[in-house]
């Protein structure tokens, strides 16, 4: 599969970051819930990633992505995580965006492999860092 370009989006970018904005661990209690529901670990439940942080992405259907072992994967893509824990060190081998390196990402309450983050290896993109979920691993929990 081709790499695609990067996703558009969906939130102001000179609006100041959520809380818990990046890729460190931080707990999912940490971040109100608000009007929205929330991104949650489908093994263990915890809060991963707001609803409104989503990203659009520059394509009309799903973005479902294989690796280089052929396991596919369909993508929720968002701003931040402040439930996950991703590795130190980011790679540009085999990325599904060009212009972007990528580290994988685990739950931080049980460890369950969740997604990647993404950060940009080129100047001329414009958005910095985001990070793509797993659709298998997470489910959506609706504030009541």
């Amino acid at each position: 599969m081709m790499p695609m370009l990067a996703p558009l989006l969906l939130r102001d970018p000179a609006a100041p970051p959520a809380p818990g904005a990046g890729a460190s661990p931080a707990s999912s209690n940490d971040v109100e819930l608000g009007d929205r529901g929330w991104y949650a670990c489908a093994a263990c439940a915890r809060r991963l990633a707001r609803e409104d942080w989503v990203l659009e992405a520059e394509t009309q259907g799903p973005l479902v992505f294989a690796n280089p072992h052929g396991r596919f994967f369909e993508l929720l893509l968002v701003t931040q995580v402040v439930g996950g824990v991703f590795d130190r060190l980011a790679t540009s081998e085999f990325t599904w965006f060009v212009g972007y390196g990528w580290r994988v990402g685990v739950c931080a309450g049980c460890r369950a492999h969740i997604g990647w983050h993404f950060e940009a290896t080129r100047s001329d993109v414009a958005l910095r860092e985001f990070v793509a979920l797993s659709r298998a691993a997470i489910k959506l929990l609706r504030s009541e």
